[in-house]
């Protein structure tokens, strides 16, 4: 037990002296848990701007403004559409939603309570179309946020579905992609170059 001990003991300085393996075992490890703490602390409180575009300016669509506002993740920025779309590639916005003309008119014997019409299928459509669509503009460079926004915007607009009677769904989301950020070669090249460093 004794001669384990001095073996212990012998191997720890040996270790302790070789300041390559110290600071890449014990330093290198501690820096990178407060590096990315500090990054990503404070993301728990989020809120996503979102461009509101109401095409439509009727009551139905004022109703529909108010349910996305009463969601807290959500701070809708009324604009027109080509200004929201170009504060979503500044960055000032993560998504935007457009709410088409004709929406309440689409709808209008759905939020009234009556049976809603049956939408005509164009050729090479299914007949099961929704009655209105809305157009979810989103980055697919920020892959994470988009995915979060395009599903509290397909639950609202499911949750409104259900209130409605008839069939097919009254409304519907149409996500369309909107690249903010250009990603080049490089952004791919230098992270693996970085790992294969820190691998060696």
């Amino acid at each position: 037990m004794n001669t384990l001990y001095k073996l212990t003991i012998a191997n720890a300085k040996s270790f302790i002296r070789d300041r390559a393996a110290t600071f890449w075992t014990i330093a290198f490890p501690l820096l990178f848990v407060v590096l990315f703490g500090s990054i990503f602390s404070g993301t728990s409180d989020i809120k996503y701007n979102v461009g509101w575009v109401d095409q439509d300016g009727t009551q139905a669509s004022d109703q529909l403004n108010k349910a996305f506002s009463k969601i807290p993740l959500l701070s809708l920025k009324v604009a027109d559409e080509s200004a929201s779309l170009d504060s979503m590639r500044k960055g000032d916005v993560s998504a935007v939603i457009v709410v088409p003309k004709g929406y309440q008119a689409a709808l209008g014997p759905a939020l009234s309570g009556g049976s809603p019409a049956q939408p005509q299928a164009s050729a090479g459509q299914a007949g099961n179309q929704p009655l209105a669509q809305l157009t979810l503009y989103t980055d697919p460079s920020k892959q994470q946020s988009s995915q979060t926004l395009q599903q509290i915007v397909e639950q609202v607009v499911g949750s409104i579905n259900q209130r409605m009677s008839g069939r097919p769904d009254l409304l519907g989301v149409s996500a369309k992609p909107v690249q903010t950020q250009v990603i080049s070669n490089v952004a791919y090249l230098v992270p693996s170059i970085l790992a294969m460093a820190l691998m060696q």
